[in-house]
């Protein structure tokens, strides 16, 4: 358990968060 879990975690995070952000931005693009 290093800087690379800490890091995958971070990115699977910041992934799971961008999905219903992009989906909110695109669907008030409308």
């Amino acid at each position: 358990m290093g800087l690379l879990t800490f890091a995958t975690v971070f990115i699977g995070l910041a992934f799971v968060a961008a999905v219903p952000l992009v989906a909110l931005l695109h669907w008030s693009d409308r």
